[in-house]
């Protein structure tokens, strides 16, 4: 049976995970400063374009046009920096009331910008992606090109337009795409950290959190093969997917359930500390309550689908940390957000419409 040590030594830490931090200025309350750190799923890659502060830290600094007094800095853990284009990122936040909302594009800028695989090259960034959107259906466009890799985006915001080329130069390479966190695409080789279920897929979107994961494939033309959704996963699609692969279920020391793997990522050890020491952030420290989250929402979740009262929700927590959100539902296939500022639900139920829609969701 899997140990929760092992499982925070060879799976949490393994190769291909890293974790993203936003350094907030001294004029942030801690709640902010929790707020701003974000995990990501991503492959390392060698970086020679930023300052390096030490092993597993480079430091970008950023700031918003649209108000000067408004900057920052983002510190990318795990040498995920590659080809920064400026040493100064500009941003346009959609929701200027709020402090959190105004800080968390940078994230997402900073992850499209650097995350670039090997062989992927002439990725040109006019502005900054904000995964927010108003309208889901219209999200689930934009979320599908940003899949497929290879889109010209085109965002219309009360700041200004924002448009970003993405140029992938060699199509023959699997690429398998995390949007994880809150804000922001993540783009990395196929790191199979989930089963071989789709590795005769080209693109292949995967989107986890405690609750749900759900998963796209697509063609080399960047055309929807197949959508299916895990219901009540995360947690509990992990421990299957262990099960399943015998390299992951070696790592971890044997099969584990959803209970071992919540243990292993929410209980506040002090070795327990992502960039092993580069970053000195201590999960316990930043939430303290995330295993109470995690389990309401799994609960949750479970009951909803038994109860068969409701179509089951995409209440979104992210993998190695986070806070679950709650939304009030209008209309069976479209909800209204609670938190506008929150793209990563936009990006979900975007795909989720259109898979819907298409007939191509598979329970």
């Amino acid at each position: 049976m899997a140990t929760t040590k092992e499982i925070r030594q060879n799976l949490v830490f393994a190769p291909g995970h890293g974790f993203t931090k936003i350094a907030l200025g001294e004029e942030a309350t801690p709640e902010q400063k929790q707020q701003a750190i974000f995990p990501s799923i991503i492959r390392p890659w060698p970086s020679t374009n930023a300052p390096k502060l030490d092993d597993h830290t480079y430091l970008v600094e950023v700031s918003e046009s649209s108000n000067p007094d408004l900057h920052g800095q983002v510190r990318l853990i795990g040498e995920q920096v590659k080809n920064l284009g400026t040493d100064t990122i500009r941003t346009f936040a959609r929701n200027s009331d709020k402090f959190s909302s105004r800080i968390a594009p940078w994230l997402a800028f900073a992850s499209l910008s650097t995350n670039i695989p090997p062989g992927v090259k002439n990725c040109e960034i006019a502005g900054v992606v904000l995964s927010m959107l108003p309208h889901p259906d219209l999200h689930g466009d934009i979320y599908r090109q940003a899949l497929a890799g290879k889109h010209k985006i085109r965002l219309h915001r009360k700041a200004g337009v924002v448009d970003v080329q993405l140029n992938w130069t060699n199509p023959e390479e699997q690429i398998q795409i995390f949007q994880e966190g809150a804000y922001g695409f993540y783009y990395c080789r196929a790191q199979n950290l989930f089963g071989k279920m789709y590795s005769k897929a080209l693109y292949v979107s995967q989107d986890t959190g405690m609750n749900t994961a759900i998963v796209c494939v697509q063609d080399a033309q960047g055309e929807i093969l197949k959508v299916r959704v895990f219901e009540d996963s995360g947690a509990v699609g992990l421990a299957e997917n262990i099960k399943s692969d015998p390299r992951l279920r070696q790592r971890v020391g044997g099969d584990c359930d959803s209970t071992v793997l919540v243990d292993a990522f929410s209980s506040p050890d002090p070795q327990f500390v992502y960039g092993e020491g580069g970053c000195g952030i201590k999960f316990g420290d930043i939430f303290p309550s995330c295993r109470e989250q995690w389990e309401s929402s799994i609960d949750s979740m479970r009951n909803e689908v038994l109860s068969k009262k409701q179509r089951p929700s995409v209440a979104f927590i992210t993998l190695l940390g986070g806070t679950s959100h709650h939304y009030e539902k209008e209309d069976p296939l479209i909800l209204r957000l609670q938190h506008p500022h929150d793209p990563q639900r936009a990006d979900v139920e975007g795909l989720r419409i259109y898979a819907i829609e298409k007939g191509l969701i598979q329970e």
